[in-house]
């Protein structure tokens, strides 16, 4: 985010420190989603857990989850190469 990225970094700090997010839950939301969805996670992501994404994709009626070994939370860039590959094959297929 450059020269944005401590206003950002704080903004979302906030968001998940704010009392009013911690009830926050997309599940049904996801149910309604009728496209196919790739859902992509880094296997080592400090952030983020397996059992999350798994949620996410299985929420999904057509949803599909990729978990990129050795990539944390930014596979796009930490295996880009494998990355753009799989992103292409989801769209093209």
């Amino acid at each position: 985010h450059g020269a944005r990225a401590l206003p950002v970094a704080q903004r979302w700090a906030d968001r998940w420190l704010d009392a009013k997010f911690w009830n926050w839950d997309e599940q049904l939301a996801l149910a309604s989603v009728r496209c196919p969805v790739l859902v992509v996670q880094g296997a080592e992501d400090p952030f983020f857990s397996t059992a999350q994404a798994e949620l996410v994709a299985g929420g999904i009626a057509h949803g599909t989850l990729w978990m990129l070994p050795e990539a944390g939370h930014s596979p796009h860039t930490e295996a880009a190469e494998q990355y753009n590959e799989r992103i292409l094959d989801f769209l093209t297929s």
